[in-house]
């Protein structure tokens, strides 16, 4: 959504990740590629993401969990970030980031 000029600052609609998600899976569909898609999590609200992927998708044929311990988690996030140390406040949303992931799997 942005240009070399002006890059794109924000949250993108869901409307769009939507639509780029679907353009990618005509593309395939249409060269007569078959794919086994994964979606890593959704940032809109479960309803939302059921109608889109139920929806234009159909029912997945499955579901899988995927559980990281807390020191795993922490190792990544240092390692991505180039950072040594996770703050009180940053351990805490991390928390609070996978207590949420495991609540949206449950309702999925």
């Amino acid at each position: 959504m942005g240009t070399e000029e002006e890059p794109f600052e924000g949250e993108v609609p869901k409307d769009k990740v939507y639509e780029a998600v679907l353009h990618s899976i005509s593309q395939d569909r249409a060269a007569n590629r078959k794919f086994t898609y994964i979606f890593d999590g959704y940032a809109h609200t479960l309803a939302d993401f059921e109608s889109f992927a139920i929806g234009q998708l159909g029912k997945p044929e499955f579901l899988i969990y995927c559980h990281a311990d807390k020191k795993a988690i922490n190792d990544r996030y240092k390692k991505k970030n180039e950072t040594e140390e996770i703050g009180e406040e940053l351990a805490a949303t991390l928390e609070e980031e996978g207590k949420s992931a495991e609540t949206k799997f449950e309702e999925f």
